[in-house]
């Protein structure tokens, strides 16, 4: 097998701009939150995050010490399943989630995915493969038969379990 690539710690195919944020104050910022012991307050504390992030002055922003990338998309919605959380145990639960993304990134030892960060990479379906609303011809097949194969299937087992370089034999 191959080592990891250059761009093993961040989704190669992100189409989306990414904030740099600096890794200490918001990793202090998670920790702030994680501490604080009732769900109302933690909405507010939250939308007050929200806020700091939309602020490109805010020093959450300063990539003086480490820097951290985020999709703002993803990192926003992580934001609101958090706000959206019935009990302040569940709310705890996806914050403490959010906050490992902030360390090493970890990976299977099979691919460059980083299985903290998987929801920044736009193409691994993680809901099903029978979303595609017509017949799919980015393939070498003619999509001319009626069986129920879905060719994205052997791209995403690819995706997943090889890293770039490595041979895949048919």
């Amino acid at each position: 097998m191959t080592g990891r690539s250059s761009l093993a710690q961040l989704p190669s195919n992100a189409e989306s701009p990414q904030w740099q944020l600096n890794r200490d104050m918001l990793a202090a910022t998670l920790d702030t939150l994680l501490a604080i012991p009732n769900l109302a307050e933690l909405r507010t504390a939250l939308a007050t995050l929200q806020q700091r992030l939309h602020d490109p002055g805010d020093p959450i922003h300063r990539t003086d010490g480490s820097v951290v990338l985020f999709t703002p998309v993803v990192l926003i919605a992580d934001l609101e399943q958090i706000a959206t959380a019935r009990t302040l145990e569940r709310a705890r639960y996806y914050l403490t989630r959010l906050r490992r993304s902030l360390d090493e990134p970890r990976f299977a030892p099979t691919s460059d995915i980083d299985l903290r960060r998987w929801k920044e990479y736009d193409d691994i379906l993680t809901d099903s493969l029978w979303l595609i609303e017509r017949r799919d011809t980015s393939g070498v097949h003619r999509a001319d038969y009626w069986g129920n194969f879905v060719p994205q299937i052997p791209r995403q087992f690819i995706r997943r379990y090889t890293r770039p370089g490595e041979w895949v034999l048919d």
